[in-house]
């Protein structure tokens, strides 16, 4: 039988208690219980703090070894026993679990080595997820990180007789980097992984932070070093992690120094070579505008005048 009446679910009086109770409470759907959340202050868990700040950081998107048109193919060929770090250079057939990282393949070992380190598979599979929105591309990239990460925990695995440079190095490391940030912030925007995966992403990215961090790995005077400073500034925004901006804005106002003249001219000889250091500053200082840091503006003005030649 119906029922009218104030206590009819249609009353003015009952939907103003259901609004009421809805506001106040919340229905736990596993459970069917009726969780509230009206609580004491001082009974409500304290927010856990954010370990990474993808909330804040304006990033853009990393170039791309692979264009996006072939980045999906690539993806699954990575995840079917070919492994591909760089278009020019043929796949080299492995397994995941059993891959000699120091291995020397194709005619340019040196680039496939580089590659490889630098994690570009990593930038590959969050590449195919965001074509397909197909998670099995991020469950591949975080365990092909995890790969990387067992054999580099181990120093033997690359020092002495296996000394492999390309671990641990100027543009391996910031290209490592910035391809581990973007790859954090698509799983953000995706909702994937829980606080054990941020806290391992944090860990990792904490890791390069400190590696470039160290001055006895930068590369003064050299494009190389300014790679480092970009990624640097992106992990500190990132982490939060204020001396690691502080450092990277000395040392990148070195290298603004050294590469252009009193009249702001680039001194080296080649126009094709300026123009990629001039655009290399120009991203650096894109990236420092977008996250309101004075030395952005700074760097544009520099690179007005030598636009200008």
């Amino acid at each position: 039988m119906a029922c009218d009446g104030i206590f009819s679910g249609a009353s003015p009086v009952a939907k103003a208690a259901a609004t009421l109770f809805a506001a106040q409470n919340r229905y736990d759907v596993k459970s069917g219980r009726v969780l509230s959340l009206v609580q004491k202050e001082q009974d409500r868990p304290a927010a856990r703090e954010e370990l990474l700040h993808y909330g804040i950081c304006k990033l853009s998107r990393p170039y791309c070894y692979f264009p996006q048109e072939r980045a999906q193919k690539t993806a699954d060929e990575l995840m079917g026993g070919k492994l591909w770090v760089y278009p020019p250079i043929p796949p080299m057939v492995y397994t995941l679990d059993t891959m000699d990282w120091n291995v020397k393949h194709s005619d340019f070992q040196a680039s496939f080595q580089l590659h490889l380190h630098a994690l570009v598979p990593v930038q590959v599979m969050t590449q195919a997820f965001e074509a397909t929105k197909e998670r099995r591309y991020l469950d591949f990239a975080r365990r092909f990180t995890q790969a990387w990460q067992a054999y580099a925990a181990n120093p033997e695995n690359y020092t002495g007789d296996k000394f492999n440079k390309y671990v641990w190095n100027d543009h391996s490391t910031s290209d490592r980097a910035k391809i581990l940030i973007y790859y954090g912030k698509v799983c953000r925007q995706a909702g994937y992984g829980d606080e054990t995966f941020e806290e391992w992403l944090y860990q990792i990215l904490k890791e390069q932070g400190d590696w470039l961090f160290d001055n006895s790995n930068y590369i003064h005077r050299h494009n190389h070093g300014v790679m480092e400073d970009e990624a640097l500034f992106q992990l500190s925004i990132l982490l939060g992690v204020k001396e690691w901006s502080q450092r990277a804005e000395e040392r990148i106002t070195g290298q603004l120094d050294f590469a252009f003249n009193a009249e702001d001219v680039h001194v080296e000889n080649s126009p094709g070579y300026a123009r990629g250091v001039a655009a290399l500053f120009t991203r650096v200082a894109n990236f420092l505008q977008a996250n309101n840091q004075p030395l952005g503006e700074k760097i544009k003005k520099r690179l007005a005048k030598c636009y200008e030649y």
